[in-house]
């Protein structure tokens, strides 16, 4: 058997020892899949990088756990690494650059940066709310700075352990990744850095998966077909509006954070700094963690778009909140007993829905988006004092 087949076994062994160490996450393991079909692959003479390699993986892991597919660890990954494979695929057998092996390794970067950037996009915004323009420039020096200081220091480190050398290396581990962290502090403080944006659904990133599928495996005129499919998505999801408030509902009691035509946004009960952030990340404003809104009878909350919302937390606020004339639409963390005397709507949220909730308002309404779903109203949007 040739030296390299013995060198992938060895690399099945390290790949398998570190998904272990790893917590054997949804990322870790569609890693270690790929890695072990492509080396199974190299075992037994055949094609390592393909899309069949890459289906394989994700039909193994989805047969572990099918809970899977709805995960952001499964949707990047797999976006990422299907969008490389395929661009490979594409290119393997074009001849050689007979160019210099830095300018074929920093083009590469650029390019496979730039492509994962693309594949990611979409999913990125579906489920984080935001869009970094940055990514290719920070992988140019992160991926470097990986594969060439903190790894090998990292594997260095391992090694030594038996031995007690390993204070010798950890200095230089340490010192690799402070200035990765340096790097990721650094990109993310220049502007548009994390520029919020609409989720665009999951009918959106079905088109558009759809619409890649069809482009990369169809031949024209259907591979024409396909790409328009991706340019209708992309529309499509430039079109999606901000959300205009979240509700936290998941394992607490309900909670709104809302945004205002003032830029900053208006948190109705106090919550962790670590929800704040992400309230801050999908409505596309800053907040105040000290600022909490207390609410008597009721709160007046002014949208970016000038509609006048009635926050109720409590139930007696809610006659006053159906009785004011500026009050647009009521949005009620307490179970109303009767519908308003004016016709108001009102929409509300209880301990038993027990989910974190997009708010999406104007005059005439409000639609509700699960974080667990793509779409649809999944509150209660009927005038009436029962509960969903």
């Amino acid at each position: 058997m040739s030296i390299h087949k013995y060198a992938a076994v060895v690399a099945i062994l390290i790949g398998l020892i570190y998904v272990c160490l790893s917590g054997a996450s949804v990322s870790a393991m569609r890693a270690f899949m790929i890695t072990l079909l492509v080396i199974m692959a190299v075992l037994i003479d055949r094609r390592a990088l393909t899309m069949r390699n890459v289906a394989l993986a994700g039909f193994v892991i989805l047969a572990l756990n099918p809970v899977a597919l709805f995960s952001a660890g499964f949707q990047l990954s797999f976006a990422a690494t299907a969008i490389l494979v395929m661009a490979y695929e594409k290119t393997q057998h074009r001849p050689m650059q007979r160019r210099h092996w830095l300018w074929r390794y920093v083009t590469g970067i650029i390019i496979a940066s730039f492509l994962a950037n693309c594949a990611t996009a979409p999913f990125t915004a579906q489920h984080f709310g935001s869009f970094t323009p940055w990514g290719v420039i920070a992988n140019m020096i992160g991926i470097p700075l990986t594969g060439f200081w903190i790894m090998p220091a990292a594997l260095l480190y391992m090694l030594a352990l038996p031995f007690g050398a390993s204070g010798i290396i950890a200095p230089v581990l340490e010192l690799g990744i402070v200035m990765l962290i340096h790097t990721a502090e650094f990109f993310a403080e220049l502007p548009f850095a994390d520029s919020a944006v609409g989720p665009p659904g999951y009918v959106v990133l079905a088109l558009l998966v759809m619409g890649v599928v069809v482009g990369y495996a169809c031949t024209a005129p259907w591979r024409f077909a396909g790409w328009g499919m991706v340019g209708l998505a992309c529309l499509i999801g430039s079109l999606k509006p901000l959300p205009d408030a979240v509700i936290f509902a998941q394992n607490r009691s309900p909670t709104v954070v809302a945004g205002s035509a003032g830029g900053e946004l208006t948190i109705y009960r106090r919550l962790s700094a670590f929800l704040i952030d992400m309230a801050a990340l999908r409505l596309g404003q800053h907040a105040d963690p000290e600022k909490i809104q207390l609410c008597n009878e009721f709160c007046q909350h002014q949208l970016r778009r000038g509609e006048a919302v009635a926050i109720v937390l409590k139930r007696h606020g809610l006659s006053a909140a159906c009785d004011d004339r500026n009050t647009d639409v009521i949005i009620s963390l307490a179970t109303p007993l009767y519908p308003c005397r004016t016709a108001k709507p009102i929409y509300y949220f209880t301990q038993d829905m027990d989910d974190n909730y997009l708010l999406y308002i104007d005059k005439t309404g409000v639609n509700y988006v699960s974080s667990n779903s793509g779409s649809g109203q999944l509150a209660c949007l009927a005038l009436q004092p029962r509960q969903c």
